[in-house]
């Protein structure tokens, strides 16, 4: 049986109701369960928080058990907001079979109904009933787990730049060997190597790799030494992985593009005005940059306005902006935005 139904089972034997719970499942390594429940006895509402990796004696659950009470009113708000939800057109399974990491449940109790909810990460932006919900809850939960909020709720933000993993491993990148992680086949029939790398950067816990037109993002916690890999393009123990991890391994950088973008070309005699904002790119397509892990879309028609400046580019770059500014001037001002588009970064 697991942890959570031991403590829904623990609940039960209390006489208490729950009306909605959350369990989080090897999520960052770390494993909750929150619940919004009444007790009969008092008529109170209380929302239950329990930190299940703390737990030493599972004889002993309820010892585990952190409650605070929550207001009438903000509880027939979430019952209303439950029970007015039309989830009939929708798949209350978004879970992601091949990722055991990050699993979140979410199971409601309204109006003698039952519906459960799994996602993968983050709950997706569909379910929109749930925002306030989860909001609602960790406003009465304790401040050390506030964080995880966010990560939930990721989705919903228009500025997200959270990306879906597809494959969560425990792995230590120093020490750890690759063939820990990849068959054999894999390793002795791999047909890419380094060259094949078009770009690959470390930024903060982060590493960016762009291979045979797919996007590779890796987080990598030196502290948990817990690896995340996330691409549309491959699977999470590709060949096209594989050769990254192998360049992360040996040290290896080859720097994106930087693009320094603002609303007006003033802005760039201060480098650092806070009106500047900076992206990282990795080529140009239907004439936009394509960003690496950002919502925005930069189109090339601000070159124009000179409202954007490129570092760390190349000839080929270059060339595409050249052959876009072409198309409306002459050559004498594309030479002159081109100077003032490209510097070299110091």
């Amino acid at each position: 049986m697991e942890i959570n139904e031991k403590i829904k089972k623990v609940l039960k034997r209390k006489g208490e109701d729950i009306i909605i719970d959350l369990y989080l499942k090897d999520y960052d390594r770390s494993n909750f369960y929150f619940a919004l429940v009444f007790n009969p006895k008092i008529e109170k509402f209380k929302v239950l928080y329990v930190p299940i990796d703390a737990i030493d004696n599972y004889n002993e659950i309820e010892e585990y058990f952190c409650y605070q009470f929550i207001f009438l009113h903000t509880v027939n708000y979430i019952l209303k907001t439950i029970d007015n939800f039309d989830t009939s057109n929708l798949n209350l399974d978004k879970c992601n079979k091949n990722l055991k990491s990050y699993y979140i449940s979410i199971n409601t109790y309204v109006n003698k109904k039952e519906c459960n909810y799994t996602f993968t990460q983050f709950i997706d932006r569909e379910f929109s009933f749930l925002f306030d919900i989860i909001v609602t809850l960790f406003e009465h939960l304790p401040n050390i787990v506030s964080e995880l909020c966010g990560k939930l709720l990721a989705e919903f933000y228009d500025d997200n730049e959270e990306v879906r993993y597809n494959g969560s491993f425990d792995f230590n990148l120093d020490e750890n060997s690759l063939s820990d992680l990849f068959s054999d086949k894999i390793i002795d029939n791999c047909s890419l190597g380094f060259n094949d790398i078009k770009f690959i950067e470390n930024v903060g816990n982060r590493y960016y790799a762009f291979i045979n037109n797919g996007l590779i993002i890796i987080d990598y916690s030196n502290y948990k030494y817990l690896l995340n890999i996330s691409s549309k393009e491959f699977n999470a123990l590709s060949e096209e992985v594989y050769i990254v991890l192998k360049a992360i391994k040996e040290k290896l950088e080859k720097k994106f593009y930087r693009l320094m973008v603002t609303t007006d070309s003033k802005n760039f005699e201060d480098k650092y005005n806070n009106e500047i904002n900076f992206y990282l790119c990795y080529g140009i397509e239907n004439n936009s940059f394509c960003l690496v892990n950002s919502v925005n879309i930069i189109e090339l028609d601000l070159i124009k306005r000179k409202c954007v400046k490129v570092l760390n580019g190349n000839i080929l770059l270059e060339n595409k902006v050249r052959e876009f500014l072409t198309c409306s001037y002459d050559k004498n001002l594309v030479e002159e935005i081109m100077e003032f588009t490209f510097v070299k970064e110091s």
